[in-house]
């Protein structure tokens, strides 16, 4: 009995590159250094490389100070269009950075497009900085605190202002003064009539247990030790942060 041969059978496949959009994004501010209490106006040139049709889902920004406006959603291959953006300033001051996220139909979606500038000193800052406790601003500020503590309250009501700093904590007690009290140099709001006793402790307390090289979303790279006269207490700020 003659056995049959078993040819091997070769496929053959032929992938072909699968046609998607391409979100390529230019940032456009009409000043990037501002004084505290000004509106910064910029867009976003938003282009689609690729061969498909663009679709932008959502957009998010990092704080309800971040406002835009929106031509179109859906964006041809080769073709662009502009998000407009405003950020109100009040209350802040030295390097302030925000961000707008664009969720579309592109494979590396979402996109986090950072928006940076300098605010200087040129309102009652005092007031201005109050001005986070206020509609509209409280709705991230303060409301989302609720019963929160520690870490979830600062990722609550911080975080959004502070993206990608290095805080370095010695001692709890400087971290809470600065909580309760406040801090000009840095923009830093006093929470001490908003925030109760306890979640400013559980808060100035997390912060001192994290590892000195982790990234926290605080423009305040270290707290000083508290002077003996509260009102010389100072935060050492670098020469990019506070431009003259």
């Amino acid at each position: 009995m003659k056995l049959g041969c078993l040819l091997p059978v070769l496929l053959i496949f032929t992938f072909t590159a699968q046609a998607s959009p391409k979100l390529e994004v230019a940032v456009h501010m009409d000043q990037s250094m501002v004084r505290s209490g000004t509106t910064i106006q910029g867009d976003l040139l938003v282009s689609n490389t690729g061969d498909k049709p663009l679709k932008i889902r959502g957009i998010e920004t990092s704080c309800g100070c971040t406002t835009i406006q929106m031509e179109k959603r859906m964006i041809e291959a080769g073709s662009s269009a502009v998000i407009r953006f405003e950020v109100d300033t009040r209350g802040k001051i030295g390097r302030i950075e925000k961000t707008i996220t664009l969720h579309t139909n592109e494979p590396e979606s979402p996109r986090i497009i950072p928006v940076v500038f300098h605010a200087r000193e040129g309102q009652d800052l005092t007031e201005g900085l109050k001005e986070l406790f206020r509609p509209p601003c409280d709705s991230c500020h303060l409301t989302p605190a609720g019963d929160l503590a520690g870490k979830a309250l600062f990722q609550a009501v911080c975080v959004m202002c502070h993206p990608a700093e290095t805080l370095k904590v010695r001692v709890v007690k400087p971290v809470e003064y600065v909580i309760r009290f406040g801090l000009n140099q840095i923009g830093m709001p006093a929470f001490g009539d908003y925030l109760s006793e306890s979640k400013i402790r559980s808060l100035a307390t997390w912060i001192h247990e994290l590892e000195p090289s982790t990234h926290l979303s605080m423009d305040t790279r270290s707290v000083i030790p508290l002077p003996k006269d509260p009102e010389t207490l100072t935060c050492p700020v670098d020469s990019e942060a506070n431009p003259e």
